[in-house]
């Protein structure tokens, strides 16, 4: 039975981390401009101490604790914009989120989708998708992590 559980773990362990995996073939690739910001880089900043009258810096900072990855990426190249459009769609239909808002203004898209925690005040994942059709101009940002709207620690 052990054996079994722990089979059933490693099986389920790839689905669990390939969220986060769909938008890493951007990384690293000649055309794309792309920031990668992980967990432990994250874990790093929420152990800063701030003095001096920043303590509403310092509660940001420790809800940085939270987040697991912050990635954005950009590109004015036709083929990586295609290819990130094409990616963020397919993520979309695995990864069903809300559609938050949708701005379409002189050529520029801006949509805004998000992935609601267990209450209403949470959000687990952020997903800003924008481009220009004008320049093929294209960015994505996704946020991965736990972020409460509702901490009276940040109000």
């Amino acid at each position: 039975m052990k054996k079994f559980i722990i089979a059933v773990l490693l099986t389920a362990m790839p689905f669990v981390t390939f969220a986060q995996a769909d938008f890493d073939k951007f990384q690293d690739q000649d055309g794309i401009d792309g920031v990668v910001i992980n967990e432990n880089l994250l874990d790093i900043l929420g152990y800063i101490k701030l003095s001096g009258g920043a303590e509403k810096a310092q509660d940001y900072l420790n809800k940085v604790k939270d987040m697991e990855s912050l990635r954005v990426f950009t590109t004015s190249e036709r083929k990586h914009s295609k290819n990130m459009k094409k990616t963020v769609a397919s993520y979309l239909k695995k990864h069903p989120m809300e559609k938050l808002v949708s701005v379409n203004d002189d050529g520029t898209k801006v949509d805004v989708y998000m992935k609601a925690g267990k209450k209403d005040s949470q959000i687990n994942e952020l997903l800003v998708f924008t481009e220009n059709s004008k320049d093929d101009e294209v960015v994505l940002v996704s946020f991965i992590g736990n972020i409460d709207l509702d901490d009276k620690n940040i109000n």
